[in-house]
């Protein structure tokens, strides 16, 4: 497998930067066209309601599982 080179490394970050902006602007501009509908709203909040509220960001967890994984690799 070739592994690309730092100028195409820069140029796919560049790229990727690139396609993540303009997917936002274009969920932006599609979310600005929606209409106002409540009842749609009511039933998202509903789904919310009885959740736990979260307590971390969930990093120690993916901490956990990387070096339960590294401990098996080794």
């Amino acid at each position: 497998m070739k592994h690309p080179t730092r100028e195409e490394q820069r140029a796919l970050v560049q790229q990727w930067k690139a396609t993540g902006e303009e997917l936002d602007r274009m969920r932006r501009e599609k979310l600005r066209g929606m209409p106002w509908d409540p009842k749609a709203v009511a039933a998202l909040l509903v789904l919310g309601e009885g959740q736990p509220s979260r307590t971390s960001s969930g990093l120690e967890e993916q901490q956990r599982l990387f070096m339960k994984w590294w401990t098996k690799e080794r």
